[in-house]
């Protein structure tokens, strides 16, 4: 967790930025104050390019100027609404971004079994409309996407820990609103099987490597 400090909020309200959603938001920050805003962070690999996404919850008021000084560290400012709006937000994306890689390692694993090359596969996704951020940005493949975790033994990127955590807090909120999240839930289920192989640590794109192998042993880094 990060928080501006004091300094800054002659000219900016207090802003308190959570890097990781899964740790809940305190409760004393729900109450509106003089300085409240709530932000979230979107954006594998984008804190070293300054490419992040901000999703933050706040007064309209006050977004302008809450939104000058992100924009010092991100691409993207977001105003989803009120406190804990851009949270939704994040829990909503991150939903969507497992499901996704889910279904595209579980066709890519599909394809090469039935003897097509990965590339070739990966190359008519791609350009067709199954296309998608997973498929064509963040392959879960190794050898497709250069400089991806796929391509480093799933090392860095978004970690299984950190995706499971998430959807939780999505399968909390699905069942608070009593929205049905059959695909969420089975995410949930599937990467909390990853941390009890031995891949917390490893990217979330590793999911392709259960349904390639059943997930072998880890090997310890050197």
């Amino acid at each position: 967790m990060l928080k501006a400090p004091r300094l800054l909020t002659h000219q900016y309200p207090v802003v308190i930025i959570y890097k990781r959603p899964s740790v809940p938001m305190p409760t004393s920050i729900r109450e509106p104050s003089d300085w409240d805003c709530f932000c979230s962070v979107i954006g594998v690999g984008g804190a070293k390019d300054a490419t992040l996404t901000f999703m933050v919850g706040c007064e309209e008021a006050k977004f302008a100027g809450i939104k000058t000084l992100l924009l010092h560290m991100g691409k993207n400012v977001v105003h989803c609404g009120g406190v804990g709006m851009g949270e939704a937000a994040k829990i909503c994306n991150n939903m969507l971004m497992a499901i996704s890689m889910v279904g595209v390692a579980e066709t890519m694993n599909l394809g090469t079994r039935l003897g097509l090359d990965s590339k070739v596969l990966a190359g008519i996704i791609n350009t067709s409309s199954g296309r998608c951020w997973s498929s064509d940005t963040y392959n879960p493949v190794p050898g497709i996407k250069p400089g991806t975790p796929s391509c480093n033994n799933y090392d860095g990127g978004f970690v299984n820990n950190l995706m499971a955590k998430d959807l939780g807090l999505a399968q909390n909120a699905s069942t608070a609103t009593m929205s049905p999240t059959p695909m969420g839930s089975l995410a949930h289920q599937l990467y909390r099987i990853l941390i009890t192989k031995g891949y917390g640590g490893k990217d979330f794109s590793s999911i392709y490597q259960f349904f390639q192998e059943g997930l072998p042993p880890v090997e310890p880094k050197k």
